[in-house]
């Protein structure tokens, strides 16, 4: 695939991270090669295969691609061990996941570009997306993240897993907020209390005044009083949710007149972000900081954002699914610590949420300043390295 429309790009190594990593990692490639067949959209599957173990077959004898081919070739970058250990941190930290993203989406031949991971699944709506081919230079996409079983079902087609898919999410990462599956209604984790606008408030202290003024001995004395009250309580409730709509629209106009990075849909990041070839290599792709990809992948979308790339999110348009995997290997909402207690042990570095904003803090300034932010220099992706490449295609 000379020319595709969209270049995915996930790295990995068969070291069974996750549990079961290889049988996830082929229902995301058997997806894409489906999808990119059914609707056919021209694609190219980037696996930038990381510090390969040893002791275990490679990703081209682990995995199967012999599959129709026509509108999806596949092809593997091999990153060697002596590459990886060039790095800090190479001892205890196997694969570095944002550099084996960069070394993907610098060699990338499409249009556009999707930086994933590989336990996803796509939805259908997505490739009708691109189907389209309406996707913008200078817009960075963004959708919510269903999260599923860890054990998919031996289905007949594609569209009965894709079913499986919906009937199954049992947890759901939105821009402001995550949810869970709480008998079978979707509940905010953890709960919140929702905060009413001043607006919304003061109409509910005339409500309860007005309720006082009228008690129930007197109402058939003063009916025509209380239907002027009630009038009045229904105007000053469209009152107040008309105020409420455009106080929350000029707040919005000016926070991103000011902070372009409000509204940032950063929650899963890593498994969707999406922009064009030429906007991936003028931000110079992710930072290729040697440690635990924490925050990472979210640093990138400030960088876009302060960067004056927009920002467009699919919300539930076009939902990704995601293969669950075992507690510890990657973040969870139920089970958060675990991760952190793991990197802690092993003396693992990540950015923490109070450097994380130190960081973003920082951008914020370049920005004000009208400053070109970039974290990598002009060899990003290990460009100055040639890398082993195998290929899967269909010959035209």
């Amino acid at each position: 695939m000379n020319n595709p429309y969209l270049s995915i790009v996930a790295t990995s190594r068969n070291d069974d991270h996750g549990g079961h990593l290889l049988e996830r990692m082929q229902a995301f490639v058997d997806g894409i090669i489906n999808q990119s067949l059914r609707h056919q959209v021209p694609c190219e599957l980037i696996l930038v295969e990381w510090n390969p173990p040893n002791d275990r077959p490679s990703l081209e004898k682990a995995l199967c691609f012999n599959k129709e081919l026509s509108f999806c070739s596949i092809r593997i970058i091999q990153v060697p061990n002596e590459v990886h250990d060039r790095f800090k941190n190479s001892q205890s930290i196997p694969l570095f996941q944002m550099l084996g993203k960069n070394v993907g989406i610098r060699r990338a031949r499409g249009q556009f570009v999707l930086a994933t991971n590989i336990d996803i699944i796509f939805s259908d709506s997505f490739f009708l997306q691109l189907r389209k081919k309406k996707l913008e230079i200078g817009t960075l996409y963004r959708t919510n993240r269903f999260d599923i079983p860890d054990r998919l079902p031996q289905v007949a087609n594609y569209t009965e897993l894709l079913t499986f898919c919906k009937k199954n999410a049992f947890r759901i990462h939105k821009a402001r907020h995550s949810y869970v599956l709480v008998n079978n209604r979707w509940a905010p984790y953890p709960c919140t209390e929702k905060k009413e606008s001043v607006f919304s408030s003061l109409f509910i202290l005339f409500k309860s005044k007005s309720k006082k003024m009228i008690s129930s001995d007197v109402k058939h004395f003063f009916f025509p009083i209380i239907i002027l009250v009630k009038s009045a309580e229904k105007i000053l409730a469209f009152a107040a949710q008309f105020l409420n709509k455009i106080d929350s629209f000029l707040k919005r106009c000016i926070d991103y007149a000011l902070n372009p990075e409000k509204g940032l849909h950063t929650n899963g990041c890593g498994d969707f972000t999406l922009l064009a070839k030429s906007d991936w290599d003028a931000l110079r792709g992710y930072a290729e900081w040697t440690i635990f990809s924490w925050h990472l992948d979210s640093l990138f979308l400030y960088q876009a954002a302060f960067s004056k790339i927009k920002h467009k999110n699919w919300d539930m348009k076009s939902p990704i699914y995601h293969i669950e995997h075992e507690k510890g290997s990657g973040y969870t909402l139920e089970d958060a610590d675990a991760l952190f207690k793991k990197l802690q042990k092993n003396e693992i570095d990540y950015i923490d949420n109070e450097k994380f904003q130190e960081l973003t803090d920082l951008m914020r300034i370049q920005y004000r300043k009208q400053e070109t932010i970039l974290m990598n220099d002009e060899n990003w992706g290990l460009s100055e390295i040639d890398l082993r490449e195998v290929i899967f295609a269909t010959n035209h």
